[in-house]
């Protein structure tokens, strides 16, 4: 894995142009998504359909990339990459990566 953050709130705020109201209006929307998105990826695995998994990796990281979640922008970037270039070879190996990303950020909405 990686030593991101699982939530870097500065960058979020940067990302929110300085605004923390939107900061945490786009993280509370994001935690609303990642169980779609989670369940999507799992099940585009299951049924090896490369082409829906890149569409919801694609969607994934550009949510991630606003939220300062940069853990999992890193996972999901690393998935939709290899995707891209035909490295499918680890995919399974890198959409648990992602899983493990958003798994760590509802552990971490739990205690904040």
């Amino acid at each position: 894995m990686n030593n991101l953050a699982v939530y870097d709130k500065s960058l979020a705020i940067e990302r929110a142009g300085g605004s923390p109201e939107l900061a945490t209006d786009l993280f509370g929307m994001l935690l609303k998504e990642l169980p779609l998105y989670r369940a999507d990826l799992l099940k585009t695995l299951e049924q090896n359909d490369l082409h829906q998994m890149l569409r919801s990796a694609h969607k994934l990281h550009g949510s991630a990339t606003y939220c300062g979640v940069s853990a999992l922008r890193h996972a999901v970037a690393t998935l939709e990459a290899n995707i891209k270039r035909g490295m499918t070879e680890d995919v399974a190996h890198r959409v648990h990566d992602v899983v493990h990303e958003i798994d760590r950020i509802f552990a971490y909405a739990r205690t904040a």
